[in-house]
């Protein structure tokens, strides 16, 4: 994601209500899963880095497991909700650390044992010039032989399936929320276009606020990631869909892959 002033507005106003916006993700489980992966692959791994961390929830049950994580996103204010949710978290032996970065352009003073980029961040990267200065960013901050694990949306499904318009209800103690998405594909060039439009309640005042998210993203085919991140020094290891680790198909819209460093 290119780190410019419009971007980082959408994600500023989103931290506002992020979470409420995706309470039903289960966390835990996604954590647990990953797990599992680094007891498949290196059981050894201690250092993870989580780019497009958000606010933080998965590195903050990582950490209470044991890990050691950094987190970067491009959203000062989705950082500092990932550094308060520490509250939460009194008893970890290593506090996650959070700083601002993004997926292009970021580097760390130490190498990890694992990158990971969940919850389809990599989507984000538009073309192969993005995903290009990615991996290389990726591959300068991995030990020799660490692993990247990331997810992102899946060109067979996408083209199969093709965004449309969806409603989303919520509410807590102290708003309400709705949000109306419109997906638009470009199947030229893997391209969708989402258009959010968000209607928010405050309770207590009874005011409603209104406003557009637009987010730009791509879908990605196998070929496409094992020729870049070949080309920046990363061998695939797995392609797969989340939790029971099936083949990829037309029905999975988001895909998880793995690559090590060479």
């Amino acid at each position: 994601m290119e780190n410019n002033s419009e971007e980082s507005g959408v994600f500023n106003l989103v931290a506002q209500y992020y979470d409420l916006l995706y309470k039903d993700k289960d966390y835990e489980r996604e954590v647990s899963f990953l797990n599992d992966i680094i007891s498949d692959f290196d059981p050894t791994t201690k250092s993870i880095l989580d780019l497009g961390c958000g606010t933080g929830i998965h590195d903050w049950l990582l950490a209470r497991r044991g890990y050691k994580v950094e987190g970067i996103d491009m959203s000062e204010q989705m950082l500092q909700v990932a550094r308060d949710r520490g509250a939460h978290y009194p008893n970890v032996a290593y506090r996650p650390t959070f700083r601002q970065g993004t997926l292009e352009n970021f580097h760390t003073e130490e190498r990890f044992d694992l990158v990971v980029s969940l919850f389809d961040v990599v989507s984000y990267l538009r073309d192969f010039d993005g995903l290009r200065a990615f991996a290389r960013n990726v591959k300068a901050s991995l030990k020799s032989g660490g692993l990247l694990v990331f997810d992102c949306w899946y060109g067979p499904a996408v083209h199969c399936q093709r965004p449309g318009t969806r409603i989303k209800r919520l509410e807590n103690d102290v708003i309400k929320l709705v949000r109306i998405s419109e997906g638009h594909f470009d199947p030229n060039r893997n391209r969708i276009d989402v258009e959010y439009e968000i209607f928010l309640t405050r309770k207590l005042e009874g005011t409603i606020h209104t406003f557009r998210e637009s987010h730009a993203l791509r879908c990605y085919f196998e070929d496409e990631l094992d020729e870049i991140l070949g080309q920046c020094g990363f061998k695939r290891i797995f392609a797969q869909q989340w939790f029971d680790r099936s083949a990829p198909s037309v029905q999975s819209w988001s895909v998880l892959f793995g690559y090590q460093a060479c």
